[in-house]
């Protein structure tokens, strides 16, 4: 969901172009979102009927500018699988500071019911609204120009 949300961020400002990504280390590939991930983001107006879930490999962590962990277990993980590119990954509610805890983890609505998924749903759009002018602003300077 949260790449549906931070697409359509970019979308809406003109930024169509900014890559957004997303990818796993707990997943395999090709699986599409669950039926409630999908509506309860089209009900948003956030088309995710064409994200399918990626495996997170050491080419997406090298390519990747930053790189968001919904939760603190995908963090430790990603961690101890690509420690050379730690740098670059962050905790959604911790962002942009590199502390966090468990407390901070965006819990996973897999398998739970509808509210699960709105609640989620809301509480991950809030995180990438807060966050949103300093990823544009990261992504400015990568760019070298006015956005």
């Amino acid at each position: 969901m949260a790449h549906g949300i931070l697409r359509k961020m970019a979308a809406e400002e003109g930024l169509d172009y900014m890559d957004v990504e997303s990818a796993g280390v707990g997943t395999y590939d090709g699986y599409p979102p669950s039926t409630l991930a999908y509506q309860t983001a089209l009900k948003d107006n956030v088309d995710i009927s064409d994200i399918h879930s990626t495996q997170l490999t050491p080419e997406l962590m090298k390519e990747a500018d930053i790189v968001i962990a919904m939760a603190m277990n995908h963090y430790d993980r990603m961690y101890s699988l690509y420690p050379e590119n730690f740098h670059k990954v962050y905790v959604l509610k911790a962002f942009p500071d590199k502390d966090a805890d468990d407390s901070l983890s965006v819990p996973d609505p897999i398998g739970l019911d509808e509210e699960f998924y709105k609640s989620t749903y809301a509480e991950i759009k809030q995180e990438l609204r807060r966050i949103w002018p300093d990823i544009k602003k990261r992504y400015q300077e990568k760019l070298g120009k006015q956005i």
